[in-house]
């Protein structure tokens, strides 16, 4: 199997970006070889509410900010512009900088980032 370059970024919440405490909610994979772009993402916000509390962060914002995400993000077409938008990410919902990762099998590759990265260290 031939591999190709692509990229993925952490979806992740944090209330005070003072204090840079960051909680890992999801990832998004896009390779522009290939033409792919997935999202992968915790529904719930039951390990924001561990990790930070219940009144933390309200719920109903929580879950629409992550929505919204979504769609916003499948509207992406290339690197530049994805990196642009991490840039200009200014609420309690940000994405890391862009990794470089290998891929084979996007699916398989999403698959595996979102379980050692996000569900790998559900409290």
């Amino acid at each position: 199997m031939e591999h190709t370059k692509g990229y993925y970024s952490l979806i992740q919440y944090c209330p005070d970006r003072s204090r840079m405490e960051l909680c890992n909610l999801g990832v998004i994979l896009f390779s522009p070889q290939i033409n792919f772009l997935d999202i992968k993402i915790i529904k719930n916000n039951n390990k924001v509410k561990k990790f930070f509390g219940k009144s933390s962060f309200d719920d109903k914002w929580l879950t629409n900010a992550k929505n919204s995400l979504v769609y916003t993000i499948k509207n992406i077409k290339s690197k530049e512009e994805f990196e642009h938008f991490i840039q200009t990410r200014a609420n309690e919902l940000i994405l890391s900088n862009l990794t470089s990762v290998r891929i084979i099998y996007p699916e398989i590759t999403l698959a595996n980032l979102f379980l050692e990265l996000i569900q790998g260290n559900i409290l």
